[in-house]
C-alpha cells in the first residue's frame, strides 16, 4: 500500500508534563501550530484540557481542518472527523482521519530529555491515493516543526535561569537559516529578536523592523538589554544570480548591514558577549585544488564564482570592528534542508530522471546538513552543550564532503524510479543557468572543506555523512 509519510523530532526546554497540558488542550491547537486552523472536539467541543472538567479521551472524534486556505475549505466541507486512536497521559497523542482508500494519521510523542522534552511529530498518509494526498493534505499539516515549539516555548513553564541570559539578536533573521536559528534558540529558553526590513505577522519570534542602511530609528535600543546581548549577522541577499545588478546586490546587502550593525553596537557602549557573523565558502574551477582549511589563503584567478573571494573578505572584514571578545566568522557550504530551494531543485532533478552527475560531477560539494548547521551556530553563541566554537574562522561543513556524482548517486538511489537519471554537461547547464541568469559556478565549483577547528571544538555531528543526512530530510 503507497505510504507518504515525514517525521520531524525537535528540543524543548519545558518537562512533558508541562508541554502535555497546552498539546491536550483542543482550542490551543491553532496557537502552537500553525498547520491547524481547528481541532475541535466533535460531541463534546467545551472546555476540554487539564483545566477544564474533562480531558480528551480515546475513541472520540475531532474535527481537524488545516490551515492550507483552498485545501482546508475543501476538507473542512468534506473530510469526516479525525478518530484520538491513542491518548497516553504526558506521552503520546494520536489521531485517525479516514480518506479515499486509507487515511492520515498524526501521531505526537513526548520524551522525557535531560530537563526538557524531546517532541516528535509524524504524519502518514496511507492508501492508493497517497502519492496525491501525501503532498497536498499530509504536507499541509507537516510544516517546520521548530515553529510548533518556539511558540509553544511561550505556553509551557521554560527554566527561568535562560531568560537572564543576554539577548540574541539576529539581523537579517527572516530568512529560512534565521528563522529556524530563531526557532532553535527559543525552544532553548533564550529570548531572541530579529531585525527584519519586512516584518512577518504569522512569525513566530519577536521581530523589530530596521531598514540595515542607518542606526537611526528605535531598533538600536536592542543593545541596550539590561541582561546584554548576542549577536548574529546572517544579512545578505541569495548568492546565485548573475549581471552586474545582482553582484552590486550581493555587496550592499552584506557589507553595508554589517557595517550599520557594527557601528550600532559601538554608539551603544554594549559589549557584545557572542558574535556570530556569516560568511561564506568560495568555489573554484579545478576540483584537484586543496582542501580548504580555515587558514586558507583562496586565490581569486581560480574562483568559479567572479568576485566571490572579494565578496568574503569584504564581509568579513565589515566585522573586524564589532564590539566583542568572540567574534566567530561561519564559513557555510552547502546546507541541505528539505525546505529549502537548492534541495528541492535538487531532488526534483533525481524524482524526474534528470538527477545524473552535473559538469562531470567530480567537484566537491561542501554540504552540512541543516541541524548540524544550527548547532554549530549555536556552539558560537555557547549554547550548545560541551560545544564552543573559538574566536576566528570556521568552516561550517560536514566532516565527510562528496563529489557531486557521489551526491546525485545518492539522491537518485533513494527518489528516482529505478536509480536512473542523465547527467547534466557542463555546457548544457551553463546555457541553462544563462538562460536564467544564474551563476553556474556555484554547481560546477569545488569547494574541499576540512576544518581543523570544529574537531578540537567538543562539537559532534549528528549526520556526519551523506546518507544519513538524506535518510533524515527525505524520511
Amino acid at each position: 500500500m503507497p505510504i507518504w509519510s515525514r517525521t520531524q523530532t525537535r528540543y524543548l526546554a519545558a518537562s512533558p508534563e508541562s508541554v502535555w497540558d497546552v498539546l491536550s488542550t483542543p482550542g490551543l491547537w491553532p496557537a502552537f501550530d500553525d498547520d491547524i486552523q481547528t481541532f475541535t472536539p466533535v460531541d463534546t467541543p467545551a472546555l476540554v484540557g487539564p483545566e477544564g472538567p474533562r480531558t480528551l479521551r480515546r475513541g472520540e472524534r475531532v474535527k481537524v481542518v488545516p490551515r492550507a486556505r483552498v485545501r482546508g475549505m475543501v476538507h473542512g466541507l468534506t473530510a469526516p472527523p479525525a478518530i484520538l486512536t491513542s491518548v497516553v497521559t504526558d506521552q503520546e497523542l494520536t489521531w485517525f482521519q479516514k480518506q479515499p482508500g486509507g487515511g492520515t494519521t498524526q501521531t505526537w510523542q513526548l520524551t522525557p530529555e535531560g530537563k526538557g522534552t524531546l517532541l516528535t511529530r509524524s504524519v502518514k498518509v496511507e492508501g492508493p491515493l497517497a502519492p496525491v494526498l501525501g503532498p497536498a493534505f499530509g504536507e499541509a499539516l507537516s510544516h517546520d516543526l521548530g515553529a510548533v515549539v518556539a511558540r509553544l516555548s511561550h505556553m509551557v513553564t521554560m527554566p527561568p535561569d535562560a531568560a537572564r541570559l543576554p539577548l540574541v539578536v539576529i539581523a537579517g533573521g527572516s530568512g529560512q537559516l534565521g528563522q529556524k536559528l530563531a526557532h532553535a534558540l527559543m525552544a532553548r529558553g533564550r529570548r531572541v529578536v530579529v531585525l527584519t526590513r519586512h516584518m512577518n505577522t504569522r512569525a513566530a519570534y519577536p521581530q523589530i523592523e530596521w531598514d540595515g542602511a542607518t542606526t537611526a530609528g528605535d531598533w538600536t535600543r536592542v543593545f541596550r538589554d539590561g541582561a546584554g546581548v548576542d549577536v548574529v549577522n546572517l544579512c545578505g541577499s541569495r548568492i546565485g544570480a548573475k549581471g552586474p545588478q545582482a553582484a552590486a546586490t550581493l555587496v550592499s546587502s552584506r557589507i553595508n548591514p554589517t557595517r550599520v550593525l557594527v557601528r550600532a553596537a559601538q554608539e551603544s557602549g554594549a559589549r557584545v558577549a557572542h558574535w556570530v557573523q556569516a560568511s561564506g565558502l568560495v568555489p573554484q574551477t579545478d576540483a584537484d585544488s586543496p582542501a580548504v582549511t580555515e587558514s586558507s589563503v583562496v586565490d581569486p584567478w581560480g574562483e568559479a564564482v567572479p568576485g566571490m573571494t572579494d565578496l568574503v573578505h569584504r564581509w568579513e572584514d565589515a566585522a573586524a570592528d564589532a564590539p566583542t571578545d568572540h567574534l566567530v566568522y561561519l564559513r557555510t557550504g552547502t546546507v541541505l534542508d528539505r525546505e529549502f530551494e537548492a534541495f528541492r531543485a535538487l531532488a526534483a532533478l533525481a524524482t524526474t530522471g534528470a538527477g545524473g552527475a552535473t559538469a562531470g560531477g567530480k567537484q566537491w560539494v561542501p554540504w552540512i546538513h541543516v541541524e548540524d548547521w544550527l548547532r554549530l551556530a549555536l556552539s558560537g553563541l555557547d549554547a550548545e552543550p560541551g560545544a564552543r566554537l573559538p574566536s576566528g574562522p570556521v568552516v561550517a561543513a560536514a566532516p565527510f564532503p562528496v563529489m557531486n556524482r557521489e551526491l546525485m548517486r545518492s539522491l537518485r538511489t533513494k527518489l528516482a524510479p529505478g536509480g536512473l537519471g542523465l547527467p547534466i554537461p557542463a555546457g548544457l547547464l551553463k546555457l541553462g543557468a544563462g538562460l536564467l541568469r544564474k551563476d553556474a559556478g556555484l554547481l560546477i565549483g569545488s569547494t574541499l572543506p576540512a576544518s581543523a577547528v570544529v574537531p578540537v571544538s567538543g562539537f559532534a555531528f549528528t549526520h556526519p555523512r551523506l546518507d544519513s543526512a538524506l535518510d533524515d530530510l527525505l524520511n
